[in-house]
């Protein structure tokens, strides 16, 4: 199975940059988590699955994106946005969010 990643940079208030990157399956396209840790109470379906959700909590605990998600919210929870002001850069291009 071989993979490409994705390089981003954060550019935070402070003028800290906090690297993170995005490893996917060069087959399936798919998102590989960098750790298989325990997802957080909070992305499970029983919190807020939405009546029209197609997912059944026997066969998906978990939403999927929200699994996904965990590692770089977990990598972002110590940071309070006090700014409107957030930059993305992904190799030469930089976004203002």
């Amino acid at each position: 199975m071989g993979s490409f990643s994705i390089h981003y940079d954060f550019q935070l208030p402070n003028k800290v940059t906090r690297p993170f990157e995005v490893k996917i399956d060069d087959q399936t396209i798919s998102y590989i988590p960098q750790t298989r840790s325990t997802p957080p109470e909070s992305a499970k379906l029983e919190v807020g699955q939405c009546q029209d959700c197609p997912l059944n909590m026997a066969e998906s605990p978990f939403f999927p994106i929200a699994v996904n998600l965990a590692e770089l919210m977990l990598a972002f929870k110590d940071e309070i946005s006090r700014s409107s002001n957030h930059f993305l850069r992904f190799n030469d291009l930089i976004l203002n969010l």
